[in-house]
């Protein structure tokens, strides 16, 4: 037995079916962990030939998807969530990736949802004792491969693995008010854990706690400022502070400047840049961030250890383009920019409409008597 799929799951009959069928073809065995399921979720895997075991919920996710690593005979391990599923990809590219001595994990890709792009994570490795999730939320099992790197035990490779998450596609209120009292507890026993303060500011947000996550955002900004070594994922806090500030049309300009500095990696700092200097009527300065934009989505030259809007750097990146010539009145160059836009989303009738509509002040400018 090669390849182990291990799912931890709870009431997921929307979703599982969907996902079992996608891994189907290219995994040994699959381990299903149920933590208390009430719906159909059980009989789904059943009915995929899936290995069901369960365990009581204890608010721990590290600790749940270990108990399916205890479970798996495969010498390798997928780890897949019930509302995501892989991307076909041939046998025999798995295959071959399982076949190399050196190697004791792989980066794989994730996309988090449609219209984003791909985000590096780690799903596949050896089903080693030593390779065990850490953390009661966003478990990772970086440092016990870090460990085996250490020790001379192998090398991290990177495949073309990928899978698409759908779960942010329905209500995640349940999941905010889940996750706060574990973010709470990860916090009281290390508050330095910027992703975590992070996650926690999200959803105190989106849980209608406005106040509280824009005072979180505040200090996690004020924490990095004697951070060394910040990756793009710390930047997602000076992002979240920046837009607030935006949507209250305040002063964001200073962070914002800080953001571009210390982030580099991060484009959206770039897309935010141009929300400030559209704010300020400032639109001649504004074009160049989607010329920059453009050219990173391209060469994907950005940091992917995240994920972004993928129409940040084609559709929006030129309508944004368009709405500063068509306020500078160069509508030719407005109705090209439109028109470039709409081969990225043809049946935009928005981009159409306003095209044409460029092109009537475009003949108008020029003197045409049809449109005096």
């Amino acid at each position: 037995m090669v390849l182990s799929a291990c799912l931890i799951v709870r009431d997921e009959e929307s979703h599982l079916d969907a996902c079992l069928s996608s891994i189907e073809p290219y995994v040994d065995e699959i381990v299903v962990l149920d933590t208390g399921s009430t719906d159909d979720t059980p009989q789904i895997a059943g009915r995929h030939g899936a290995r069901l075991f369960r365990l009581s919920w204890a608010g721990d996710f590290a600790a749940a998807r270990n108990e399916a690593l205890e479970k798996a005979k495969g010498a390798w391990i997928l780890i897949i969530d019930a509302d995501e599923t892989l991307r076909p990809i041939p046998v025999s590219e798995i295959r071959g990736l399982l076949e190399s001595p050196r190697r004791i994990a792989y980066h794989t890709w994730l996309c988090p949802k449609a219209g984003w792009t791909e985000m590096r994570t780690l799903r596949l490795f050896r089903n080693h004792p030593r390779i065990r999730y850490r953390g009661a939320i966003h478990e990772s099992v970086g440092e016990g491969l870090q460990e085996r790197l250490a020790a001379g035990d192998g090398e991290i490779g990177e495949c073309g693995i990928t899978l698409d998450h759908t779960g942010f596609e329905a209500d995640q209120r349940a999941k905010h008010e889940r996750n706060i009292p574990l973010l709470l507890a990860e916090l009281g026993r290390d508050p330095d854990k910027l992703w975590d303060r992070q996650h926690l500011a999200h959803c105190y947000y989106e849980s209608g706690r406005r106040a509280e996550a824009e005072a979180l955002w505040q200090e996690n900004v004020c924490r990095l400022r004697g951070k060394t070594g910040a990756t793009v994922l710390d930047s997602l806090s000076h992002a979240a502070l920046i837009q607030l500030l935006l949507a209250d049309k305040r002063d964001a300009l200073p962070l914002l400047a800080e953001a571009l500095a210390s982030f580099p990696g991060n484009p959206e700092f770039t897309w935010l840049q141009w929300k400030e200097l559209m704010s300020r009527r400032r639109f001649e300065e504004a074009l160049p961030c989607f010329e920059r934009l453009v050219h990173r989505g391209r060469d994907r030259d950005y940091d992917r250890s995240i994920s972004y809007e993928s129409r940040m750097f084609d559709a929006h990146a030129y309508e944004a383009m368009a709405v500063c010539h068509f306020r500078l009145a160069r509508y030719r160059e407005s109705r090209r920019c439109f028109e470039i836009a709409r081969t990225y989303i043809p049946d935009s009738v928005e981009y159409a409409v306003k095209g044409r509509l460029c092109a009537v002040l475009e003949k108008k400018r020029s003197g045409d008597p049809a449109h005096r």
